[in-house]
């Protein structure tokens, strides 16, 4: 056979890379090149109490510290979806926004909060860790409904608190 089941597959480049000899994307350095950091949501979910990025924009080599509010302020806008969909009657189905970096609140865990961009990666981690963020932890969102019978199968009294399809709450 051609293509078995346990046939070793040959790979072309691991010989380059095995040997020191591979070129990968940080290896790149351009002239006047910038580095970003983002610095994500430690909490699944939470209100943004408050974002103080004051010593941050002063540490040497930082270029530029976004939060969601300078987004805002820009008018960046949101992330678009790249791929339209449609509800089954054919109308443009509503999509969430997708704020560049959270706004008021964090959703899940790595959400981007704030981006720092500076002349060496160093640096922008750096600032990125002065940054001080005050989260006010929020309950999680407990699925309100269950619909395949898959799910209303699994429902049971030692499941966190959901509602399931036939109306009863556990948990």
């Amino acid at each position: 056979m051609k293509f078995g089941i346990g046939q070793p597959v040959r790979r072309y480049e691991d010989l380059r890379l095995i040997t020191g000899q591979g070129r990968y994307t940080d290896d790149v350095v351009l002239p006047r090149m910038t580095h970003a950091f983002v610095l994500r949501s430690p909490m699944g979910h939470a209100t943004i109490k408050r974002i103080d990025a004051t010593a941050a924009r002063t540490m040497p080599g930082v270029l530029f510290v976004g939060t969601g509010e300078n987004v805002r302020a820009d008018g960046l806008g949101d992330i678009p979806c790249t791929t339209p969909l449609v509800s089954r009657d054919g109308k443009s189905r509503y999509d969430t926004p997708r704020p560049i970096l959270a706004q008021g609140k964090v959703r899940h865990v790595g959400q981007p909060v704030a981006v720092v961009v500076a002349e060496t990666l160093t640096a922008a981690r750096d600032a990125a860790e002065a940054i001080e963020v005050e989260y006010e932890s929020l309950p999680p969102s407990p699925m309100r409904r269950m619909r395949s019978r898959r799910a209303r199968r699994s429902c049971s009294t030692t499941s966190p608190a959901i509602w399931c399809s036939t109306g009863k709450r556990y948990g």
